[in-house]
């Protein structure tokens, strides 16, 4: 197996090897880093897309070299690596999977400001007919949720095959060492959040340009809960280009906590001593049916979710029971919701039970991985031949 990757770290936006790097990581599997000299510091950039450009391009040049697979399997977006992945395959007659992830570029409509969105459609007709082309080419498609394979079928123009899944974003339940969890609890106890704290977690890039966040409803809703509820705390986990202004709003707010940048262990023991996890976003075309790695770590750590969202998320959570959704922008309902897990603890405690359940049952990795083996085998050219 050969993974194709770049050196680059979206989160942190530094590189991890400045060249091109080919590591072996295991018996049977290799680990190729690609490198563009053009990297970005903005998630919406001219960079960003050179950058993209530069790596698919890399790849189809020295993917020539390595032998051919049995099966390629593509995240998309980006769109410039689907393609170059898909041209790879149609060349070498291999079957292409593409795990469809984020839908680019519906979701770009949202850069445009509201006034010349109705325009956004001319600007963005070049990247949706590259789009149906690179749907229409792949030899199968993977939705992380269901509404995303709806909308790769839809751009491919046919229906849903039995080549076809829907497979959710996995993740491993992270434990730490008592040492480990000691050393961690009180970092957080430094910041003022302990066991004893009623916590509510959201972790995320904190963005202004790329994530329709509705994180300012929930921090004005902790807010108006603290002056009856003084135990209780928001701790927002992550950085990015809305940090300063959002430690700025929140600066004469003792319950929220601008924890910045987190490790995993930080991730980890910080979910430990929550009581909830907060996953709020803008009913918008890119985030409405959105349910990524953060939310499925939230359920890994049996923790209830505290949802904007109506589409996917809401009916994920109501069906499992492990979640509660406010409308978004609304302060009042937000704060309803936060103040209804807080007062009722045994119901809370029924929802965490029903999230580590739901995580154990589709979002663990081992579940995750045994799907996409299925896929990967049904797909392949081995699996065509038999």
């Amino acid at each position: 197996m050969t993974w194709w990757s770049s050196g680059f770290i979206h989160g942190t936006k530094q590189y991890l090897f400045h060249e091109y790097r080919e590591l072996q990581i295991g018996e049977r599997e290799r680990l190729i880093l690609l490198h563009s000299p053009i990297f970005y510091k903005k998630n919406v950039s001219l960079q960003r897309v050179l950058y993209h450009e530069i790596l698919a391009k890399q790849f189809f040049r020295k993917a020539k070299a390595e032998e051919k697979p049995d099966v390629i399997v593509c995240c998309y977006p980006t769109m410039p690596f689907a393609k170059a992945a898909i041209r790879y395959g149609k060349v070498h007659h291999i079957p292409v999977i593409l795990d469809v992830r984020d839908m680019w570029p519906d979701i770009f409509e949202r850069v445009f400001p509201e006034a010349l969105r109705p325009m956004s459609r001319l600007f963005l007709w070049p990247l949706r007919r590259s789009a149906r082309k690179i749907f229409q080419a792949a030899d199968a498609l993977v939705g992380v949720v269901p509404i995303a394979l709806d909308w790769a079928l839809a751009y491919a123009g046919r229906k849903k095959s039995n080549r076809d899944s829907v497979i959710y974003i996995g993740c491993n339940r992270a434990v730490l060492s008592p040492e480990q969890m000691e050393r961690e609890l009180q970092f957080w106890s430094e910041l003022g959040v302990t066991k004893e704290t009623w916590n509510l977690c959201f972790i995320s890039t904190l963005s202004d340009k790329s994530v329709g966040s509705d994180l300012e409803t929930v921090i004005a809703a902790v807010n108006e809960i603290y002056q009856q509820n003084p135990d209780v705390r928001l701790i927002v986990g992550g950085t990015g280009d809305a940090y300063e202004r959002l430690c700025k709003l929140t600066e004469n707010m003792p319950a929220v906590v601008m924890a910045g940048w987190l490790n995993q262990s930080q991730m980890v023991s910080l979910m430990s001593i929550s009581k909830c996890g907060v996953y709020c976003m803008r009913n918008e075309a890119g985030f409405k049916n959105a349910f990524g790695n953060k939310a499925s770590q939230y359920l890994s750590a049996g923790l209830p979710i505290l949802t904007s969202l109506t589409g996917f998320p809401k009916k994920c959570l109501e069906q499992n029971h492990c979640g509660i959704v406010y409308r978004e922008g609304d302060i009042e309902d937000c704060a309803k919701k936060i103040l209804y897990l807080y007062s009722c603890a045994q119901e809370r405690r029924e929802m965490a039970s029903s999230a580590m359940r739901l995580f154990q049952d589709e979002f663990e990795f081992s579940i995750v991985n045994r799907k996409f083996e299925k896929c990967i085998i049904k797909n392949s050219v081995q699996g065509e031949e038999n």
